[in-house]
């Protein structure tokens, strides 16, 4: 931060996952050599933050919440409306209100890097728009994406939503959303998630999800799936994740994919 209200961002990766793991929030297959990931600058303006930066996630600006969930392992709450699949030079702005209103907007060019097509031009172009309300105890929100394929790959569109509940008498919260994708080519697909957290057992974070994909033309790429996970807090700047996930699978001659893992943060 250069003002105390602004960001500069810059994300280095490193990682070589692969198998049933390779589908965890934190895996990363860019290889056993440090790699930039992503870089942007946000900085507000009155009731607006403007974003911008040549490396911006499509799931980096999402004002809206539709689910408190912590999305940090192996389901998430919106995988095709916040999957966060493309990355490039893009710009974003976000607003919200004393009220709790909130709404967002973005544009990331995945092919801006490339001279030959430029940011906007004929390359693959990802618009995100979100909205909703966050209140103390309830809020939800809904997120709209739209992958125009540039012309030479599929595009889409998603539709998802969703509202949480943060009741002040339990340390519980409570995620249900819905999602949906509508590629150009194949079938639609839709997804339920419920996420629970609790914090009441011990000094850490006790949490479950539960989602349903259902994809139309036949169950081969159905997936029915569910975790287990507890973060326990060390001190202020390591907490230790012992977890397990389970992911059905209806594809003939493959095997289920169950997994225990530990995972551990570090922050500083």
């Amino acid at each position: 931060s250069f003002t105390g209200d602004d960001l500069l961002y810059t994300g280095i990766e490193a990682g070589n996952y692969s198998g049933v793991l390779a589908s965890m929030d934190a895996a990363s297959d860019v290889g056993e050599g440090l790699k930039v990931t992503s870089m942007f600058y946000a900085f507000p303006l009155g009731d607006f933050e403007i974003t911008f930066g040549p490396l911006l996630d499509q799931d980096d600006v999402i004002a809206a919440t539709p689910s408190v969930y912590s999305d940090a392992f192996r389901h998430g709450s919106m995988p095709f409306s916040v999957a966060g699949d493309e990355t490039g030079p893009g710009a974003a702005v976000s607003w919200s209100n004393k009220d709790g209103l909130v709404a967002s907007f973005s544009l990331v060019s995945v092919d801006g890097t490339d001279s030959t097509l430029g940011i906007n031009g004929d390359g693959v172009d990802v618009t995100t728009f979100t909205a909703g309300w966050n209140g103390d105890e309830f809020g939800g929100g809904l997120v709209v994406t739209s992958n125009d394929g540039g012309g030479t790959t599929t595009g889409y569109d998603t539709f998802g939503g969703g509202v949480y509940w943060t009741p002040e008498a339990w340390p519980t919260t409570v995620s249900i959303t819905y999602d949906t994708k509508d590629p150009e080519t194949g079938e639609d697909s839709q997804d339920w998630f419920l996420g629970v957290e609790y914090e009441g057992v011990g000094p850490g974070l006790l949490g479950w999800g539960y989602h349903s994909t259902d994809v139309d033309g036949g169950d081969a790429s159905d997936e029915v799936g569910y975790e287990l996970t507890y973060t326990y807090p060390v001190n202020d700047n390591i907490s230790i994740t012992p977890g397990f996930f389970y992911v059905e699978e209806t594809t003939a001659g493959k095997e289920d994919d169950t997994a225990f893992f530990v995972e551990t943060v570090f922050s500083f």
